[in-house]
Order: structure tokens, then sequence, then C-alpha cells
């Protein structure tokens, strides 16, 4: 494999990528219209679901992230071989981050209870746990953690995978030892100098 060979989208792999998408949106809202909209049970059950499968695909390509950045720092040479793979699953960190913060927000501004019962202000009047906690369980508190802890990673992965994406000029420590490259990509090529 050279270094001028580009991944090509064909239509069929596109068809069923497009298809695939089709049927998962299809699929939640069938699931919110079934279940998001009945008893308290019922709800609990989708949200429950939606949030869980969320954090899980967050955390999976945050895991793939930090070991593309933990090996790339390291100079690891074995890593090589499938660079391309752990790139393109971080490059997901942003749009998973996204749809996990948008699943939070309903949730907690939703006033969706029956998933976390400190949203409901009788319940936690009632429990004395639950009210020497509030300082923390509360939806301000939530939200803030919340933003830090999906913006991190989303920043964290957009500079990681920047310099391998976009044309960039990457220098060593000193521009006198000529270790000076420079990435440009055109429509057909990469071209190296």
């Amino acid at each position: 494999m050279s270094l001028k060979e580009r991944f090509e989208i064909t239509p069929g792999f596109r068809k069923w990528s497009l298809g695939l998408i089709g049927i998962g949106v299809l699929s939640l809202i069938i699931g919110y219209i079934v279940y998001g909209t009945g008893d308290a049970s019922h709800q609990a059950y989708f949200w429950g679901a939606l949030l869980h499968n969320s954090i899980y695909f967050l955390l999976v390509t945050n895991a793939v992230m930090f070991f593309f950045c933990a090996t790339t720092l390291s100079l690891a040479g074995f890593q090589i071989s499938f660079k391309r793979v752990t790139e393109a699953i971080s490059a997901c960190v942003p749009v998973i981050g996204a749809i996990t913060f948008i699943v939070m927000l309903f949730i907690v501004f939703g006033h969706k209870d029956m998933v976390y019962e400190w949203l409901n202000k009788a319940d936690v009047s009632g429990d004395h746990v639950l009210a020497g906690k509030k300082g923390f369980l509360n939806p301000g508190f939530f939200l803030t953690w919340t933003v830090l802890a999906i913006a991190w990673p989303t920043a964290l992965a957009t500079v990681s995978i920047w310099p391998s994406t976009s044309p960039a000029l990457i220098c060593s420590r000193s521009e006198r030892r000529k270790s000076c490259w420079r990435a440009t990509r055109t429509k057909s090529e990469s071209v190296w100098r």
C-alpha cells in the first residue's frame, strides 16, 4: 500500500450506511413512542437504556482516543499498522459526546426523576441522605461537571487527531536540523515535502 492510496466510499457502502442510520433513528422514535411516553416504569426503562448506551459508546471512543494519545506520546512503533483505525474512532468522540450531552440534558432538565431520584424535590426533602448531598446533587452542579467531562475529551480528540487529518506544519524542536515536514493534501494524493 502506498501513501498515495486513499479510501473511497463506494455508493453501495454509502447506501448501507445511510440505511442503517435510518433504521437506528426509526428505532429511537419507535422506542420513544412505545416506552418514552408511557408510565414511570416505561420511561425509566427508555431513558435509562438511552443514557447507558450513550455513555458506553462515549467511554469506548474515549478509551481508543487515550490509547492513541498514549502510544503517540510514547513514540510506540507497534501501533503504526492500525493508527488510522484509532484515529477514525477518535474522530467520533465529538459526535458521541454531543449525543450523550443531549440525552443528559433531556433527563435532568426534563425532570426525569425516575432515573435520578435527586431531581424530585419532595424526595430530597424527605430523605436525609439525599438532603445532605444536595450541594452536588442538583441540576446546576450536574450540568457543570457534565460539560467539563464531555468537553475535555472532545477537545483532546480534536487536538490529538489534528495533525493527521488536516494540512499542518510539524517541526522538531530545532528547525535547523531540517526535520520539518509539511503534509499537504490535494484532491487525489498526499504529498510529503
